[in-house]
């Protein structure tokens, strides 16, 4: 077997309570890794994450955490923030966080999705200074499922542009989900994101042949002049729970490039998985790395039960671009050339240097 590139992390995570887990009790199990990296210090931070802790596939302790990177592999809870930053709600749990730079605000915009009752709710709070997580407020209301995955990015034109996948009634079971895109209806740039009414959807052109999209993050990424999305798929057979990671690559944010061979899949040479799913990155100029961390399923067979963990993992941009043009017009993958275009560098002194605020 190949080297393994890839680091499994220890993470701190809480219960609904606040009270730590050990890991017996599920403790380091996280999903929906939501990575936001500045150019300057927010109370003395560059690098956040914001997850879901998620013990033992638990929803009741699925309620969002604010962490800081030490280094890409090292995560910690800042001082001044009282994880979990919200409760679980009384007839149902929460789900997908998401963190962003409040470009208007001048501070963390975080967004949830909260299920109850038949609803996705996209909540947000936001932290501005040295001021605490504020009040929550709502962004959006569907029916479930048809709001799954938010993910929120400034566009190439300073416009905040907000991702989500639509998974239709059926959720985690559908054959047929899309991807929709919501802009604000106007916008004036140094507008707060939470003063921002939302339009109408519209459908991203974004196609992964055998595969249905579950979960999405979408960036602009000035360095490469490119909207980079990470997309959790199942096999159109199989449903979620059971995914591969791809690539997806558009110039202007509606119209995605996307390419037959995975980032990462649940057969890979390294550690076979149940599944991999939502996944987080950015891109280091100053390196040409592809940074990303992932949320991973993995079954413990002494425990008969599933572990989510959070991988890290590094690509060369130019390599891995140039493979998955190659593979997209031929058609086809193979685990042989894959292998070669994984790196191990860990190395996070400049990491920041040319990444545009998520």
């Amino acid at each position: 077997m190949a080297t393994r590139p890839i680091e499994i992390l220890d993470i701190p995570t809480r219960d609904s309570q606040g009270r730590l887990l050990s890991a017996e009790k599920g403790g380091g199990q996280v999903v929906h890794p939501s990575f936001l990296g500045l150019d300057k210090p927010f109370r003395g931070e560059r690098s956040w994450m914001a997850v879901n802790p998620y013990p033992w596939g638990s929803t009741a302790a699925e309620n969002p955490m604010l962490l800081v990177l030490r280094d890409t592999v090292t995560l910690v809870e800042p001082s001044g923030i009282e994880n979990p930053l919200i409760r679980k709600p009384e007839m149902g749990f929460n789900s997908d966080v998401n963190i962003v730079y409040d470009e208007g605000a001048k501070g963390i915009f975080m967004s949830n999705r909260e299920v109850v009752l038949g609803y996705n709710t996209i909540n947000s709070r936001s932290a501005i200074g040295n001021q605490t997580f504020g009040e929550q407020s709502t962004i959006l209301k569907e029916p479930s499922h048809t709001l799954v995955s938010q993910s929120i990015t400034y566009g190439a034109g300073g416009v905040p542009m907000f991702y989500s996948v639509n998974a239709g009634g059926d959720g985690c079971t559908s054959k047929l989900t899309w991807i929709e895109l919501r802009k604000p209806v106007e916008f004036t740039p140094g507008t707060p994101l939470t003063k921002l009414s939302l339009g109408y959807p519209v459908m991203v052109e974004l196609e992964q042949p055998g595969y249905t999209a579950w979960h999405g993050e979408f960036k602009w990424v000035k360095p490469l002049s490119l909207y980079v999305g990470m997309i959790t798929a199942y096999p159109d057979s199989l449903s979620c729970g059971r995914d591969d990671l791809f690539l997806a690559t558009s110039r202007d944010g509606v119209t995605f490039t996307t390419y037959p061979m995975p980032l990462m899949w649940r057969r890979n040479p390294w550690m076979q998985v149940v599944a991999v799913y939502k996944t987080t990155f950015t891109y280091d100029e100053s390196k040409k790395l592809l940074r990303m961390w992932l949320s991973v399923l993995t079954y413990a067979p002494k425990l008969r039960s599933g572990e989510w963990h959070l991988w890290y993992m590094a690509y060369h941009w130019p390599t891995l671009i140039s493979e998955l043009e190659s593979e997209r017009k031929s058609g086809g993958f193979t685990n042989r050339r894959y292998t070669r275009l994984l790196t191990r560098d860990h190395t996070f002194d400049r990491l920041m240097k040319g990444v545009i605020m998520p």
